[in-house]
C-alpha cells in the first residue's frame, strides 16, 4: 500500500517510492509505500523464478535497507546474480530467507538436497576475483539464505560465495549467521580480502553448510577475530577451514563428508587458539584425511589447537602411496591437545611405500611443538611392520605424551622418532 506525499523529492527506487512526473499528468510529489521496516526483494522487482537475472533488483534492495534500515526478506526462489552483490556498510540490518525446505526442516542436512528454498545462484564469470554476495558491515544477521555457483558448478563459480570485507571507517563484523549454506565456489566464506584489513570483528554461525567448495572457511586479516560454530558441515570440499592469518575459531560440532583438510594454519595471530568440540568424519575408501596442517614457518606467536573428541570412518585408508601424510602436522611454536577421540583414528595404512604417522612435530631450536593425546583409540586398519606414531623433526620437540590411549595394531609402535631427512 502507498499514500501521496506531495512535498516528496525522493529518488524512485521502484520499491519504497514511485516517482510519477514521468507520466503524461505530471504532479510534484511522490507515492511512498507504507511498511513497518520489513521490506521484501520482491517490491523492487526481484522475481526468483531461476531465470530471470535479479541482479540489478535486488542491489536496488540491498541499498534501499541500508540505508533507511530494518529487515530484507528473500521469499523463497531461485534468484539469478550475474554480478556482485554489495550489502555495504550496513548496520542493524536483518537479511533473511524462507525458512523450510521441501524437505520440511529448517537445516537440509542431507548432502542430496541442493538448494535451499532461497537461493543466490551464481550465472557470473569465473575468476578468483569474482564474488556472489559480499558485505562490509557490523552489527547484521544473515539467516536462512543459500549461495551457490551456479547449477550444479554450471556454467562457472564464482571465486567466493560470501566475503566479508573491511569497509571505510566503519568496524567490520560482529554478524550473525542463524542459517546459511554455500555451495560450489572455490572459496566458500572469506572474511577479509588483504591480510591489513585489520578490523573485521565477531562471527558466530549456528547451522553452517558447505558443499563442494576448494575452501569452505577462510580467513585472511591477521587481528585476533573470534569465529564461533555451533554446528558446521562440510560436503565434498577440500579444505574445511582455511587460516591464512588471524583466529581464534571454536566449533562445537562438526561433520566432514569426504573433506581431505579439517584445519589448515598458513599463518596466525598471537596465541591464536581453535577449538573442535566433537568431530565426526565419513569418508571415502582410499581418502587420505588430514585433521590438522600447521605449516607457518614464520615468527607468529604460540598456535594452540585442541579436539574433545571425534570419531573417523576412513582415515589413512589402504591403498595410498608416497609420500606419507601424517593425520597431525605440527609447525614451530604450536600446541596440539587430542583428547577422547575413538572409532577408527587409523595410521601407516598405505599398501606401498613408507606407513604413514599419525603426528608428524616440526619444531626448531628455541621453537618447539608439544603434543598430547588423551584416551584416544588409535587403531590401525592395515598394519605395517614398523609404522611410528609420532614422528618428530630434526629440532627441539618436548611433550610428547600419550595417556589412556590404546591400540589394536601390534605392529605400529607407540614412540618417537627422529626424522633422517
Amino acid at each position: 500500500m502507498f499514500y501521496w506525499n506531495p512535498s516528496s523529492t525522493e529518488s524512485d527506487n521502484g520499491g519504497t517510492v514511485v516517482d510519477t512526473t514521468c507520466l503524461p499528468v505530471r504532479h510534484s510529489g511522490r507515492w511512498l509505500r507504507i511498511y513497518d521496516g520489513l521490506m521484501d526483494v520482491r517490491w523492487f522487482g526481484a522475481r526468483g523464478d531461476g531465470t530471470t537475472d535479479d541482479t540489478q533488483a535486488l542491489q536496488k534492495a540491498l541499498d534501499e535497507v541500508r540505508v533507511r534500515g530494518g529487515s530484507l526478506f528473500f521469499p523463497p526462489g531461485r534468484y539469478i546474480v550475474s554480478s556482485t552483490l554489495d550489502a555495504g556498510a550496513s548496520q542493524g540490518i536483518r537479511y533473511f530467507g524462507g525458512s523450510t525446505s521441501s524437505r520440511g526442516t529448517n537445516f537440509p542436512e542431507d548432502g542430496n538436497v541442493k538448494q535451499w528454498p532461497t537461493t543466490l545462484v551464481w550465472m557470473g564469470g569465473q575468476a578468483n576475483s569474482d564474488v556472489l554476495f559480499k558485505w562490509g558491515g557490523s552489527h547484521c544477521i544473515f539467516d536462512g539464505i543459500g549461495f551457490q555457483g551456479g547449477w550444479d558448478c554450471a556454467p562457472n563459480p564464482p571465486g567466493i560465495g560470501f566475503l566479508m570485507y573491511k569497509s571505510s571507517g566503519l568496524g567490520t563484523g560482529k554478524g550473525s549467521f542463524p542459517r546459511i549454506q554455500i555451495s560450489h565456489a572455490a572459496v566458500g566464506f572469506q572474511c577479509a580480502e588483504l591480510r591489513s584489513d585489520d578490523n573485521c570483528d565477531t562471527c558466530n554461525f549456528g547451522r553452517f553448510h558447505i558443499k563442494g567448495c576448494g575452501v569452505g572457511f577462510r580467513v585472511k586479516n591477521d587481528q585476533g577475530v573470534a569465529h564461533s560454530f555451533a554446528y558446521a558441515k562440510f560436503d565434498d570440499t577440500g579444505v574445511c577451514f582455511d587460516f591464512e592469518a588471524g583466529g581464534p575459531l571454536d566449533v562445537q560440532h562438526l561433520h566432514g563428508v569426504r573433506t581431505p583438510v579439517l584445519l589448515n594454519i598458513s599463518g596466525a595471530g598471537l596465541s591464536s587458539a581453535f577449538r573442535f568440540g566433537f568431530i565426526t568424519l565419513d569418508g571415502a575408501q582410499n581418502e587420505r584425511v588430514v585433521w590438522v596442517r600447521h605449516t607457518a614457518t614464520g615468527g607468529q606467536d604460540l598456535c594452540y589447537v585442541t579436539i574433545e573428541g571425534g570419531q573417523a570412518d576412513f582415515m589413512q585408508n589402504q591403498g595410498l602411496t608416497n609420500p606419507p601424510i601424517a593425520a597431525f602436522q605440527m609447525g614451530p611454536r604450536s600446541v596440539l591437545r587430542v583428547r577422547n577421540v575413538t572409532g577408527g583414528m587409523t595410521f601407516g595404512t598405505q599398501s606401498t611405500g613408507s606407513p604413514s604417522p599419525l603426528l608428524k612435530l616440526t619444531g626448531t631450536s628455541g621453537r618447539t611443538c608439544s603434543a598430547i593425546f588423551d584416551s584416544c583409540g588409535l587403531d590401525d586398519t592395515n598394519p605395517r611392520t614398523g609404522a611410528w606414531l609420532i614422528l618428530a623433526g630434526s629440532g627441539s620437540t618436548r611433550h610428547r605424551a600419550l595417556r589412556d590411549c590404546y591400540r589394536t595394531s601390534k605392529h605400529a609402535r607407540i614412540a618417537t622418532i627422529e626424522a633422517t631427512s
